[in-house]
């Protein structure tokens, strides 16, 4: 642990300045730490310098021998803002050795056989080489959850910690759900977030909170809005629909069990997105294990995406939006499905709010087990958005929502979620804790 007097003394030599709240974040003494910053607030610098700090305090700790760090973005680009702090921030300190030219991939070498190498998450299978003695994520509300899984695996070796720096991409995802959870002292994952607003940097804003650029900022924007990207702090809209949904809790490693029958649960579309979730029961449980969720596709294209999964030959039954069955001047989608899969299409009317209410039932925790009776594998990206646990893969996707001035659900990104509520209740009922067995009503199998 580096006392303060002594960051004081390096941060000196560095010429950097840190405000009250930056020195919050320096002297905690969390091993993972995440810093979310307003637009502009200079979450860069301060990362950087926590870095070097840590890289001063590692050298001393462990003895003899080469350490590794990464710096982590989305792509390297990413990392710009860092890299160019720690090469500028290391010169001044008289540890930096060399930087090389470029910065994808770069490395930049200290004193001590220390060396900070760039990585990029859209290159996952670097993630795997060697175990660091800690990581800087830039940026890191862009990164998908299991990246961050990833990353904090590749720590665990030796102990290392973690600083996740950036702002807010919205107010929904892992990102900010962590902000929350991290905001309990003594929390398992020994993780402490901070907030770092805008008007902390007062070289940008002389004037700090009262600055006038910043109170013209708060008139004009709404105030979620203005709280969100320059507050750093996240402000989920209250019309969110699935508000049990976590990250942490449902979403994993659920990947296709060739032992287990499958079934496709459908809600068809187009200009919103066709989404196919491709689900598992085990003892109750439900696993969503893929998901196929496009725009501007017709059925015949996604059956053509279908027959080439490694699941389809365990398809056993397919639940589907009761709308299927209408033809619009062309084949039904629930008849392409069952005379080109050949296996059973069932389907039933469900009343929106009594399926929402089935969804939030699997989504909820059991008192007992603190487990939920739905889970979903990472790739499923439409279902996770729509739940407002990350970025959409379509364009104009997102989390389902309320009408704040009705409360009644919008139609529009529920593709997957409809298509989970369809299969629940035609599987389970309302209300029942057993599957069904019987049949349901307008149970289909079209030739």
């Amino acid at each position: 642990m580096v006392s303060k007097r002594e960051a004081s003394y390096i941060f000196e030599k560095m010429e950097y300045r840190p405000t009250k709240k930056e020195w919050q974040i320096h002297e905690d003494g969390a091993r993972i730490k995440q810093v979310v910053g307003g637009e502009r607030a200079g979450k860069s610098l301060t990362s950087a310098t926590e870095l070097l700090k840590n890289v001063i305090r590692d050298r001393v700790e462990i003895e003899g021998g080469k350490i590794e760090y990464w710096l982590v973005g989305h792509s390297y680009e990413t990392c710009r803002g860092e890299w160019e702090h720690l090469i500028e921030k290391g010169r001044k300190l008289g540890v930096l050795v060399q930087a090389s030219n470029r910065i994808d991939p770069g490395q930049i070498d200290l004193t001590l056989e220390v060396k900070i190498i760039t990585k990029s998450a859209q290159d996952p299978q670097k993630l795997a080489m060697t175990a660091p003695s800690g990581i800087l994520v830039c940026e890191a509300a862009q990164l998908p959850y299991e990246i961050f899984l990833k990353l904090r695996g590749r720590i665990a070796e030796k102990r290392g910690w973690m600083v996740l720096s950036g702002t807010l991409e919205g107010s929904f995802g892992w990102y900010a759900e962590k902000y929350n959870e991290w905001q309990i002292n003594g929390n398992a994952e020994d993780a402490h977030s901070f907030s770092l607003p805008s008007w902390e940097n007062t070289f940008i804003f002389p004037g700090g909170r009262e600055d006038k650029e910043i109170k013209t900022l708060e008139a004009t924007l709404p105030h979620d809005v203005f709280i969100e990207r320059f507050g750093g702090l996240p402000c989920p809209p209250s019309m969110l629909i699935m508000k049990e949904f976590r990250n942490s809790l449902h979403v994993g490693d659920y990947s296709f069990d060739p032992e287990c029958d499958v079934e496709l649960w459908i809600d068809p579309g187009f200009a919103g997105a066709y989404a196919v979730e491709v689900v598992q029961v085990k003892n109750d449980i439900v696993y969503i294990v893929d998901e196929i969720y496009l725009q501007d596709y017709i059925t015949e294209d996604i059956i053509l995406i279908t027959r080439k999964k490694p699941w389809i030959s365990k398809v056993g039954a397919i639940v589907i939006d009761i709308a299927a069955k209408q033809h619009q001047a062309m084949p039904a989608p629930a008849e392409i499905w069952s005379k080109e899969l050949n296996v059973p299409v069932r389907m039933n009317k469900v009343e929106v709010e009594a399926g929402i209410d089935r969804l939030r039932t699997f989504l909820m925790p059991d008192p007992v087990t603190k487990l939920p009776q739905l889970f979903v594998n990472f790739n499923c990206h439409g279902f996770i958005a729509e739940c407002g646990g990350g970025k959409s893969p379509v364009p104009g996707g997102g989390a389902w929502l309320r009408d704040e001035n009705t409360s009644q659900p919008l139609k529009k990104n529920n593709h997957a979620l409809q298509a989970v509520i369809y299969g629940l209740v035609d599987r389970f009922g309302y209300s029942r804790a057993k599957p069904r067995i019987a049949p349901p009503i307008n149970f289909l199998r079209l030739r």
